[in-house]
């Protein structure tokens, strides 16, 4: 079964935001990597938006093999970081 989420993301400086969409009514679970650029492996901030909270502040602690997401049935999660 393919799960279609949105994602984009930028970067200004050492600084980056990463946006996910999740319009589906299924949680789905990813992994966040960056390609050409390491992160600073500290936790990164989340803002989540769904059908029961708005702006939910959070974190996601760094994995041996990146940042561990689940991202909840229709919702908007924005994540900050830096990179080293």
């Amino acid at each position: 079964m393919v799960i279609k989420i949105c994602i984009t993301a930028s970067r200004k400086g050492q600084q980056y935001t990463v946006v996910i969409v999740n319009p589906t009514e299924e949680t789905v679970k990813c992994q966040l990597k960056f390609k050409g650029a390491e992160s600073d492996r500290k936790a990164i901030m989340s803002y989540a938006t769904t059908a029961v909270k708005r702006w939910e502040k959070g974190e996601t602690a760094f994995q041996k093999q990146g940042y561990k997401l689940e991202i909840p049935a229709k919702s908007v999660i924005t994540y900050t970081g830096e990179l080293k």
